[in-house]
């Protein structure tokens, strides 16, 4: 599967704290071996428009958009923050 990240994921990403971007990067590369790394738990959070979610630690996630074997990471944040955009 290829990984893409937008702009505003890069935006986001910067903007948090470097411990937290450490285990995002963590988080990405298990993604790039195996999306089903049991600790990502990688889903489908609307199917209507593609939209997935990985899980970064117990209280940040990260969301994109899945077309075909490309999926495009668009946002990173707080889970109470993804509890809304789902």
């Amino acid at each position: 599967m290829k990984l893409c990240f937008s702009d505003e994921f890069w935006s986001e990403f910067r903007q948090l704290s470097p411990h937290i971007q450490k285990q995002a990067k963590q988080a990405f590369e298990h993604f790039a071996l195996n999306p089903r790394y049991p600790s990502l738990r990688f889903k489908c959070v609307n199917k209507n428009v593609a939209k997935y979610s990985i899980r970064v630690d117990r209280t940040y996630r990260v969301l994109g958009y899945m077309q075909g074997s490309e999926i495009t990471w668009y946002w990173i944040g707080h889970h109470d923050e993804y509890e809304r955009l789902i």
